[in-house]
């Protein structure tokens, strides 16, 4: 069970960050909201499992278990340049700007909430109810059908589910609390801790190879 809990936990690290975020604005989620985002991440790896452990039938196993790591792999390795880009690079530009804005209201808004968390409260209510979770948890559960698909492939099978349905809501409401309890103390840089998620993949990638 060690695979399935390190990948739930990389993949689910970015809930954190969101839960800080309306933490310190003193946003607030509904019950309901905290169901919908941990369905909403259970539903996109349960979906990219099924399909990597469709894919990986299609080739040699030990094929698929090396296919399957070196895209753990490389989903590590682009989280830790993005984190690098985001610290040295841009230090100074964390969520000013939405990465894209489209045509498509529902792509859109999930796009601008995985470099924003707080384009979610879509009504500026200061609360996030089930209609806001929806994108929120669509966002935050991105990451999850990335690594799950590989995982998939590489035969992690559907035991990881579990841990990344408790564990998006879980991380989102844990940094709510931390961010309520550091009020306006701030940290100095959120950049080094963005790069745990990609240091947990590659470990898991390397592991798996």
């Amino acid at each position: 069970m060690i695979t399935p809990l390190l990948l739930a936990l990389a993949v689910s690290f970015d809930s954190l960050f969101a839960g800080m975020t309306y933490g310190f604005r003193n946003i607030r989620l509904t019950p309901a909201a905290y169901l919908i985002i941990g369905m909403a991440s259970g539903v996109l790896m349960l979906s990219a499992v099924t399909a990597g452990e469709a894919l990986g039938t299609l080739m040699p196993s030990e094929l698929a278990a090396c296919l399957g790591a070196l895209t753990l792999l490389g989903l590590g390795v682009w989280h830790l340049a993005g984190a690098w880009r985001l610290g040295v690079l841009r230090p100074d530009t964390d969520s000013e700007t939405p990465l894209a804005r489209f045509r498509l209201p529902p792509l859109g808004i999930v796009v601008e909430i995985l470099r924003d968390p707080l384009q979610a409260d879509l009504d500026h209510s200061g609360r996030i109810d089930s209609r806001e979770a929806g994108a929120l948890g669509l966002a935050l559960g991105l990451d999850a059908f990335a690594a799950g698909l590989s995982a998939g492939v590489g035969g992690v099978g559907l035991s990881v589910v579990p841990p990344v349905l408790l564990a998006c809501p879980g991380f989102v409401a844990a940094g709510q609390l931390c961010g309520q309890a550091l009020g306006n103390v701030r940290p100095l840089s959120r950049w080094p801790w963005t790069a745990v998620p990609g240091a947990l993949l590659v470990c898991l990638g390397l592991v798996r190879l």
